[in-house]
C-alpha cells in the first residue's frame, strides 16, 4: 500500500511534469498496488479464506472505478484490468509465502538445532 500511495504522489507527478510517456502506468499503477497491498494485508487474518478476501477486494475496486463513470472523477478501464492484476500477483504472493512458511516448518535440513536437541 506505501507502494501505490508513492507512485500515486510522487511518480504521477514526475511523470506528467516531465511529459513522459509510461503506457499510462502512472494513472493505473496506484490500482494494481493498492488491489495487492490491501488484499495481502486483510489475509494476515486466518478466520476467512485469503481467496476470498483478496476477491472481495478485486469487487470493490472494481465496484469503485465504475461508481466513479456516474460521479465527477474519471472512469478507466485500465484501472479494472490493473485492479484484477493487483488481486492476482496478491494470490500468487499469498500462495508463495505460505509455500515457504510450510516448508520452513516441515522440511528442517539435516542437522538443525531441532534435531540435535535431546528430547526429554
Amino acid at each position: 500500500m506505501i507502494l501505490g500511495f508513492i507512485s500515486k504522489t510522487y511518480y504521477w507527478s514526475f511523470v506528467y511534469s516531465n511529459d513522459f510517456f509510461d503506457f499510462e502506468l502512472a494513472n493505473s499503477l496506484p490500482s494494481l498496488l493498492y488491489v495487492a497491498g490491501f488484499s495481502l494485508l486483510l489475509s494476515i487474518n486466518k478466520q476467512i479464506k485469503a481467496f476470498y478476501k483478496i476477491t472481495m477486494v478485486i469487487i470493490g475496486s472494481i465496484v469503485y472505478e465504475c461508481y466513479q463513470y456516474y460521479g465527477t472523477q474519471k472512469f478507466d478501464i485500465a484501472d479494472i484490468i490493473y485492479s484484477m492484476v493487483g488481486g492476482i500477483l496478491a494470490i500468487i504472493i499469498h500462495n508463495r509465502l505460505k509455500k515457504k512458511k510450510r516448508n520452513n516448518c516441515y522440511n528442517l535440513p539435516a542437522g538443525s538445532w531441532v534435531e540435535s536437541y535431546p528430547m526429554q
